[in-house]
């Protein structure tokens, strides 16, 4: 998927030194020289753009990030006290810090001793160079942590959960920034993407970590249904670290993206992990659940109403996915006797979302009866209802998304050319592309109208 020590890769980590040079010294703490024993950059020399070009063009004997050698490097505690910040600033999760007594424990695990020096100079150079990536970082550096105790782990393990959620992505440090917010990515795009773990994971060798550690980083967006990446392991093979990681993730981007309008919380993020628990490891699911369900709620305003779910959307959605998911079972039965990989990676994935559908309901008739009646969104209990409804169809949109996928990696591979089923497959996946494209048009209708 790409390497750290040349090419594309290594030139952004150096556009990045380059940048980072112009408001702190970045030196050479050795001298640095090619693959073949000649001298590029002599040590003490600043990184500046005249030793980026000269370093660009060669393949170096080491990587980079082990000889240079930055100014001012975030400390140990300064990394805590940022971690600190970020909740601070935010009464929900500050709340949720202060309902787990965490404060005491994180500070442990935080301060029990310094990362290596390459390690927390990447973090310096991603604070200043990618701020809000940094601020990701810190997030699931607690909250993997937060999990990890709530599981009774070890106190080393905990320290590795801190370590592995705040370094999770720091192979994003040799993409190009614009991979991070372009969309839609094309395969080309989307493949660097995924190279991203691989790179992090490398990021760590030679450093004297745990090996769990970087293999959880390279596991963060495996998924226990096999749709993530960057090679879709059985649930048996991964590493429980990366799924605490994935897990922590999922819940800062559920808190930054979906639960950032004014009346959502972060304890409105249960519907969404009840619809993925199939993605997770039990026991992390199961932790993060009595973790998030001790969030509580702040003091409410009776003078201010309800804003009310959009009944119209939920109504919608609902119909959307009916259709979707009505050739579901049929389809089940047959794909799981085909005797092809993919076809049993899609069978456990269709598998999943049938769980999901007979645990919450969403396909329940009297729910759908429920739904259609008379009633008044902003009703306290309606209200309640509903939101918890509408969070979890947009996920379930979201695994019929990710189902879509897996159809398209089995009907693209060349043991489906000739399977009898193929017809009936690809008409399938014909009516998943429309019904979500439609399902999350609901969605972004609210948006554009807002």
């Amino acid at each position: 998927m790409g390497e750290v020590k040349a090419g594309a890769a290594s030139a952004q980590f150096l556009q990045h030194l380059t940048e980072v040079n112009e408001t702190q010294q970045v030196i050479a703490s050795e001298d640095i020289y090619n693959q073949f024993g000649v001298l590029l950059v002599s040590k003490g020399s600043r990184i500046n753009p005249q030793a980026q070009r000269q370093l660009q063009q060669h393949r170096l004997d080491k990587d980079i990030d082990q000889q240079i050698e930055l100014e001012q490097t975030l400390t140990g505690l300064e990394l805590f006290q940022l971690t600190q910040s970020l909740l601070e600033q935010d009464p929900e999760l500050k709340r949720l810090h202060h309902n787990n007594r965490f404060e005491d424990p994180f500070r442990h695990f935080c301060l029990i001793e310094d990362l290596p020096l390459p390690l927390r100079q990447k973090l310096t150079i991603m604070k200043q160079q990618l701020p809000a990536l940094f601020e990701h970082s810190l997030f699931c550096g607690w909250a993997s942590t937060l999990i990890a105790r709530e599981m009774k782990l070890s106190s080393e393990a905990c320290r590795r959960a801190y370590i592995c959620g705040l370094l999770h992505d720091i192979g994003m440090l040799y993409l190009a920034p614009e991979l991070q917010t372009q969309a839609p990515l094309n395969s080309d795009s989307w493949r660097a993407l995924q190279s991203h773990v691989v790179i992090g994971q490398r990021c760590l060798e030679g450093l004297g970590l745990h090996p769990s550690i970087g293999q959880g980083i390279l596991e963060h967006h495996e998924r226990l249904d096999q749709t993530g990446y960057p090679s879709r392991k059985s649930p048996d093979k991964l590493n429980k670290l990366g799924q605490v990681v994935a897990s922590a993730d999922m819940l800062y981007n559920l808190c930054s993206n979906e639960l950032n309008s004014s009346d959502k919380q972060v304890h409105d993020a249960l519907p969404y992990f009840k619809v993925h628990h199939s993605s997770f490891n039990a026991e992390i699911h199961a932790a993060l659940m009595r973790v998030l369900s001790r969030a509580g709620t702040p003091a409410e305003d009776e003078s201010t109403p309800l804003q009310p779910v959009n009944l119209d959307r939920v109504r919608s959605v609902n119909r959307q996915l009916a259709s979707m998911l009505e050739p579901l079972p049929p389809l089940i039965e047959k794909i799981g006797l085909l005797d092809l990989n993919e076809s049993r990676k899609l069978a456990t994935m269709m598998g999943a979302i049938n769980q999901v559908l007979s645990t919450s309901g969403i396909a329940d008739s009297q729910l759908k009866d429920w739904l259609m009646a008379d009633m008044d969104p902003s009703d306290p209990d309606n209200h309640s209802c509903l939101k918890e409804i509408d969070a979890m169809q947009y996920e379930l949109l979201w695994l019929l998304k990710r189902l879509g996928w897996n159809l398209d990696s089995l009907l693209n591979c060349k043991e489906a050319a000739s399977l009898s089923e193929r017809g009936e497959l690809e008409l399938y996946r014909q009516q998943l592309q429309q019904g979500l494209e439609q399902g999350f048009g609901y969605f972004r209708q609210e948006v554009n109208n807002s």
